[in-house]
């Protein structure tokens, strides 16, 4: 589901005060179309999984109930596709399990990089799409799942 950031950045404008780490902010962020895919921003966006189990809203700013560490994501790609009479983007990536232990996630999210000051390398996470999972998706140790979500209106 896209978010209300996804929406926020169409009309060129994100709500600083709903970012992943839920910061305060007082402007909204008059380039946030350019932060969508843009090349200075896309190597700083990426996929992120987590193991929540509650629906998703458009008013979703964060993961459920992220997992911040034991996988890694490479191979990011976005490319324009087109399936039935529908344009989408879509975002793949290839998830690794780098920990000891097998890794569940059941939700997964998009998340695009507003890098603000790259010298000092400050950059704010926003959600624009989540997807919770019917059954966990589960990794073994060293093992990998190759993930996409579809951005489409």
């Amino acid at each position: 589901m896209l978010t209300n950031n996804f929406i926020y950045a169409l009309s060129n404008s994100f709500d600083v005060s709903h970012n992943m780490t839920s910061e305060a902010g007082s402007n909204g962020d008059s380039t946030a179309i350019d932060k969508l895919f843009n090349s200075s921003n896309w190597p700083s966006s990426t996929i992120k999984i987590g193991t929540g189990t509650t629906l998703p809203t458009g008013s979703d700013y964060c993961l459920e109930n992220a997992i911040t560490s034991g996988y890694s994501i490479t191979t990011k790609t976005k490319s324009l596709i087109t399936y039935g009479d529908k344009n989408a983007i879509a975002i793949s990536a290839i998830i690794t399990n780098t920990s000891d232990s097998d890794i569940a996630f059941s939700e997964i999210g998009y998340v695009a990089a507003n890098v603000w000051n790259p010298s000092q390398g400050y950059k704010t996470m926003y959600l624009l799409a989540r997807e919770v999972f019917d059954e966990p998706v589960v990794i073994e140790p060293g093992g990998s799942q190759a993930v996409s979500i579809r951005i489409s209106l």
